[in-house]
């Protein structure tokens, strides 16, 4: 591409305009670098490489002020921008850790419910067990019958040596 813009630059300085011939223009065409993109066209007739040269040497210096300020506004906004997102990454780390945090706390008192859990359930069979028998032996002698002959004989042995 710039091999096609050397060539048509070398078309048009290489031959002196002679009379009657039309005059050719140059056109440069600036563009900014970065977001904003300024157009300019600039018409003038060279009749020289030499000439051309010094046009373009020839700067306003408005405009080099004016792109000057656009570059320290871009680096300002580039550098507030990166201040943000360094904040936001230490703010991201911060919560990361505070969850990890958590997350441990939680699962150790996950660990430490299921161990007494585990205890009152062994409790529980622990005290069943007594309970059970003693239940069951509660249930057989309701079930047992004393015997009534001998309390009747003792009974009626009192009363008889009473009389």
């Amino acid at each position: 591409m710039l091999e096609v813009y050397k060539k048509l630059i070398q078309d048009l300085l290489a031959a002196p305009p002679q009379p009657g011939q039309t005059i050719k223009k140059l056109e440069i065409k600036q563009v900014a670098e970065g977001v904003h993109h300024v157009l300019e066209l600039i018409e003038v007739q060279v009749h020289s490489m030499s000439e051309s040269w010094a046009l373009l040497l020839e700067i306003d210096s408005t405009e080099l002020l004016k792109y000057k300020q656009m570059v320290e506004k871009d680096k300002h906004e580039v550098n507030s921008k990166y201040g943000l997102v360094k904040k936001m990454e230490e703010t991201v780390q911060i919560l990361e850790a505070k969850l990890k945090g958590r997350n441990q706390t939680n699962k150790s008192l996950q660990d430490k419910l299921r161990e007494l859990e585990e205890e009152l359930v062994n409790e529980r069979k622990a005290r069943l067990t007594p309970e059970v028998k003693v239940k069951e032996q509660q249930a057989e002698n309701i079930y047992e019958k004393p015997p009534i002959t001998h309390s009747r004989t003792v009974n009626e042995a009192n009363l008889l040596s009473r009389d």
